[in-house]
C-alpha cells in the first residue's frame, strides 16, 4: 500500500501506453484497494499487462485513508471527497491519458456514480 496523494493511501501499477485512459477503482464497504489485487485474478495485475495505468484507492476510513467527519462517510460526502481528490490524481498521473474511467464495487458503485452524475472539471 503506498500513499498516492497526501489524503490517499491505495495500490497501483503506472505502466502506460500513450492514449490510454486511467482507470481508477473504488472498493465497497468493508475492503481495501486490495480487493482489485487478488493474487491470480488482480485487475491491477491485468492492466499493467495491457499498459492501462489503475490505481486502486482505499476510501476515507479504510487502509492509510483518513477518516471523514461522521457527516461526510455517507455516499454523498465520499463523493465529494473523492472529486476533490481524482482531481489530484488526474494532475500528478493522468499525463499521456485520454481520461478518467472510474470502476466501483459495491457502495463504492454507488459512490463513484455520485461522482459521474457531477464530474465538474473530471475528465470522465
Amino acid at each position: 500500500m503506498t500513499q498516492l496523494i497526501p489524503a490517499l493511501s491505495g495500490r497501483s501499477r503506472l505502466a502506460r501506453r500513450p492514449g490510454a485512459p486511467l482507470v481508477i477503482a473504488v472498493h465497497g464497504g468493508t475492503y481495501t484497494s486490495a480487493y482489485f489485487d487478488l493474487s491470480g485474478r488482480s485487475l491491477l495485475d491485468a492492466a499493467e499487462a495491457n499498459q492501462v495505468p489503475i490505481i486502486a484507492i482505499d476510501r476515507p476510513g479504510y487502509g492509510d485513508s483518513p477518516m471523514l467527519a461522521a457527516e461526510q462517510m455517507d455516499i454523498t460526502g465520499q463523493a465529494a471527497f473523492l472529486t476533490g481528490a481524482l482531481a489530484a490524481i488526474w494532475q500528478e498521473y493522468g499525463t499521456d491519458c485520454a481520461g478518467i474511467v472510474l470502476i466501483g464495487h459495491s457502495i463504492g458503485a454507488a459512490i463513484v456514480a455520485t461522482i459521474a452524475s457531477a464530474p465538474g472539471n473530471l475528465p470522465l
